[in-house]
């Protein structure tokens, strides 16, 4: 090998430079100032939790950067939280209003995906230079409405049997075999969908994101196939759940046919610690998968987060926040970004060839429902 390829080959990592001590200042004073303004310092408190961690990774002697506007930020929570009273409100009165506002939120919930990957890409930058998000709606929407239909009319339906039938979500379902059965045979064909249809709308999903993010004027890559996907992530982690369920029903029978405070206590530690290996099993598995195949420009990305590890901290983490009645948190997110960010790498020696671009700005209004119902994606970047 030359030493031009040799210099080619060669991977360089972030490091994180961001302490616990250091992100427990700003947690503790953006928990304080967001209760006592009713959550209006919120948006601010996102952003410098934001910009803290961008700040603290570096990359060839070079940081991250955030710039969001805190008012915009608010403005999108505001709008989020008439929504959220609105839609709630519908739920609560009649099954037709119900069917309603969830055919609503299934129509704008595209756009308020893509949006919200649009401003927080475009608010992101390195070396002066922003990253963005190129994607267009309507090919959100097309993806979404080819894989994802079939749930909304499975669900469509089962309201409208529902509604026939006179049942009111605020009635009880105790005794009411009608209800049961329509529930079940709703919640039935909604779970084969799930296993049939799921894995290819989550690749398709990763393409559509990965394959429009640019860094500048330098596009990005995502390097997939359906078969390669569902056979190293999807079966893997859906397996590893059945495997984990199946164990855990037997402990419980077991359990139950012994009658033992010791048993139950057992079978209680297996499920924290089952659900904590699951979850690092599900994060490192997509971790690994998407930024082993991703190119930017001509440059290769690969990652050495293991599953091992990233159990050993995440356990550490949660019984250190429950320990504490949640004051370890901070320490605990920083430890765990920090070997995550540390062990993603890419085999580029000079950035100086990438070339900035004008990038639109984009409105907070959409990121702010996005978080609001909990969808915060992972970009990988």
């Amino acid at each position: 090998m030359t030493e031009l390829e040799e210099q080619a080959a060669e991977f360089v990592s972030p490091k994180f430079h961001g302490e616990g001590a250091s992100f427990f200042k700003i947690w503790i004073v953006n928990t304080f100032l967001t209760i006592v303004t009713f959550g209006i310092y919120g948006a601010w408190a996102k952003v410098r939790t934001i910009k803290f961690f961008n700040n603290s990774t570096e990359l060839m002697g070079s940081r991250f950067d955030f710039h969001g506007d805190p008012m915009a930020i608010l403005k999108g929570r505001i709008i989020m939280v008439v929504l959220g009273l609105l839609y709630f409100s519908l739920s609560k009165f009649h099954m037709l209003l119900a069917l309603i506002a969830s055919i609503t939120v299934f129509l704008v919930f595209p756009w308020v995906f893509i949006k919200s990957l649009r401003f927080k890409l475009n608010n992101t930058s390195y070396r002066n230079i922003r990253f963005s998000f190129r994607g267009l709606i309507k090919d959100g929407y097309s993806i979404y409405f080819k894989y994802l239909t079939f749930f909304i009319v499975i669900s469509s339906l089962q309201s409208i049997a529902l509604y026939f039938i006179g049942f009111n979500p605020a009635d009880k379902v105790d005794n009411n075999t009608s209800v049961m059965v329509i529930v079940g045979i709703a919640g039935l064909l909604n779970f084969i969908a799930f296993l049939i249809l799921l894995p290819q709308f989550y690749h398709k999903l990763l393409q559509f994101i990965y394959n429009n993010i640019y860094f500048g004027n330098t596009k990005v890559s995502f390097e997939s196939d359906y078969k390669t996907f569902r056979s190293h992530v999807f079966n893997r982690v859906i397996f590893s759940y059945i495997g984990f369920f199946i164990a855990y029903m037997v402990l419980v029978v077991i359990g139950t046919l012994l009658k033992s405070t010791v048993g139950f206590v057992a079978i209680g530690i297996f499920f924290f610690l089952g659900l904590v290996l699951l979850t690092s099993l599900m994060t490192t598995t997509i971790i690994n998968y998407i930024w082993n195949r991703l190119l930017f420009g001509d440059y290769e990305t690969k990652s050495n987060v293991t599953t091992r590890r990233h159990f050993e901290i995440s356990f550490v983490n949660m019984l250190g926040t429950l320990m504490t009645l949640g004051l370890f948190y901070p320490r605990a997110k920083v430890r765990l970004r920090k070997y995550v960010i540390e062990n993603k790498l890419i085999n580029i020696t000079d950035f100086d060839q990438f070339t900035a671009d004008v990038n639109e700005q984009e409105s907070a209004v959409a990121d702010e429902i996005s978080d609001a119902l909990d969808f915060d994606f992972e970009i990988g970047l």
